[in-house]
């Protein structure tokens, strides 16, 4: 679905962009937590 196909797309760009990992990591959080609420 969406959101696999969105989590595809996080790992892809953490793999292939590691220095930008925790932002990454910093905007799926708020975006989950946006989602959530």
């Amino acid at each position: 679905g969406w959101v696999s196909s969105t989590e595809v797309i996080f790992n892809y760009l953490t793999l292939n962009y590691p220095q930008i990992q925790s932002i990454i990591f910093f905007h799926r959080n708020l975006f989950i937590y946006g989602f959530a609420t």
